[in-house]
């Protein structure tokens, strides 16, 4: 690619300043490394390493991220949540397990995996930590929610903050049209009068500064990707004061490692050139292969619940460009983040139906050209029938039913239903009446509880005896369709 003009490179320099790009810095260099290069390899004549690598690569790989997610939130681990084992997973988990007064051989058992994740979910719940789709750039990001309460559109991207301005995360993309990695990454990789880069990196694909600007730390990474046929660059800046170190070097290596740019897009070949006088890239369209995977129900501006079979990979909330903040694998409860227009926000009840009480179940039966369809069912809540067991809802629901949200004849949010393994069954073109299994109201509250999310009271009729019209006509506004690739 040609290298841009000093117009472009100047237009782009007034670009990433009204974006405020001064961002946050993920702990001085071990961090930053943590974004350009594996873990350096062990010596294979270390046996200790040896059977500890062993031992770790023997479990899933959902297990090993989660351990390494878990040490960042510990505060032991300051690289690539991916589950390898490097002598920095090594390390973090001897030092982990040095405090928790556990064997410092690199291995955890069982009993002391299930504690390190624990710890690790208390502290990111306490940073009510979650992944936003940010619409306007069009990237994924992890956000502590509970401090970054603030957010506005900048000309770039987005910008959130905490009340007092001491941190904040602006996101951004541009076409590479306007300037490319290279030129963006000289245009900011030199110091300045109050400003210091400790650390930089570039690669064909991406590039990682890090540094101190008057009173604050920053850490800001660039990655080039295609969208739409466009060679757009996305990335984000963090940025907080040396007050809040202690705790935003970790959030900012968790930040790190939540960061998605392409959520739906694939990324650009290295040196491919951009596409002069392109447009901003717009929305991304709907993945080739979506398919509907049920229903979810607004719980939060932004925010819905739904009941996933596993992996929801490119996720829509009708048509709003979403990504998945939380999942529990037990139940299948699933959290996903989608900003638009805000619904009306459902909240669980606080007690469960009688058994044998007729309740209403309400899902997208399917999707049309123009708009999803609005199926209800009424049914009979069955009470658990021993203790750790599921309620069921005996009804004939049709379609793909994760997420179909339950009613009681007062209104009120009782229950999700669980998705199926496989479809309903039919008998001579009929779905007749089973027996689903049911997410109760107390583990929804307290999913969402966990997630730091807290819907408004939920509001229930007088009379405890509406008809399934009346509760569709009430509720339906509040539920979406969701398409996921499978």
């Amino acid at each position: 690619m040609a290298p841009p003009t000093a117009t472009a490179l100047h237009s782009l320099s007034k670009l990433l300043a009204a974006a405020s790009f001064a961002i946050t810095c993920i702990a001085v260099s071990p961090a930053a490394q943590a974004q350009s290069a594996p873990p350096a390899a062990q010596p294979a004549s270390d046996p200790a390493f040896e059977a500890a690598k062993t031992a770790f690569e023997a479990l899933p790989d959902a297990d090993r991220r989660a351990i390494q997610d878990a040490l960042i939130w510990t505060g032991d681990y300051k690289s690539n949540v991916d589950g390898n084992f490097g002598r920095g997973t090594r390390d973090a988990i001897v030092a982990y397990a040095r405090r928790a007064k556990l064997p410092t051989d690199g291995t955890l058992d069982q009993k002391g995996r299930a504690a390190l994740v624990t710890a690790g979910e208390r502290a990111k719940a306490a940073q009510l930590f979650r992944k936003v789709a940010d619409t306007k750039s069009g990237a994924a990001v992890g956000l502590p929610t509970k401090s970054m309460t603030k957010r506005i559109d900048t000309r770039a991207g987005s910008k959130w903050f905490t009340a007092d301005g001491a941190a904040s995360l602006d996101t951004f993309q541009s076409p590479e049209s306007q300037g490319d990695l290279q030129a963006l990454f000289d245009n900011l990789r030199a110091d300045a009068p109050g400003r210091r880069v400790t650390y930089r990196v570039l690669r064909p694909d991406f590039f990682v500064l890090t540094g101190e600007e008057q009173d604050r730390h920053f850490y800001t990474r660039a990655v080039r990707g295609s969208v739409n046929g466009v060679a757009t660059i996305r990335g984000y800046t963090l940025s907080y004061t040396k007050a809040l170190k202690p705790s935003y070097d970790t959030i900012s290596i968790a930040i790190a490692n939540a960061f998605d740019p392409f959520p739906s897009a694939t990324p650009a070949v290295a040196g491919a050139p951009a596409t002069a006088g392109a447009a901003s890239a717009a929305a991304p369209a709907a993945a080739p292969g979506a398919k509907l995977e049920g229903s979810a129900v607004a719980v939060a501006p932004g925010l819905f619940l739904t009941v996933t079979r596993g992996e929801c990979k490119d996720p829509k909330v009708a048509t709003r460009a979403a990504s998945v903040t939380k999942r529990d694998p037990a139940s299948g409860l699933t959290l996903i983040e989608a900003r638009g227009p805000d619904l009306a926000a459902l909240a669980p009840a606080a007690q469960a139906p009688a058994g044998g009480d007729t309740v209403v179940a309400l899902f997208v039966s399917q999707l049309t050209a123009r708009d999803a369809d609005m199926a209800v069912a009424s049914g009979q809540y069955l009470a658990p029938a021993a203790a750790g067991a599921p309620p069921r809802l005996v009804a004939a629901l049709q379609g793909n039913i994760g997420g179909t949200a339950v009613f009681d004849r007062s209104g009120r949010w009782v229950a999700l239903a669980g998705a199926p393994a496989s479809e309903p069954r039919r008998i001579a073109g009929i779905i007749p009446q089973s027996a689903w299994a049911l997410v109760p109201a107390a583990a929804i509250s307290a999913f969402l509880d966990g997630a730091g999310v807290k819907p408004a009271a939920a509001a229930a009729a007088a009379d405890g005896n509406q008809t399934a019209g009346d509760i569709t006509t009430a509720r339906r506004r509040s539920i979406l369709p969701v398409t996921c690739v499978r």
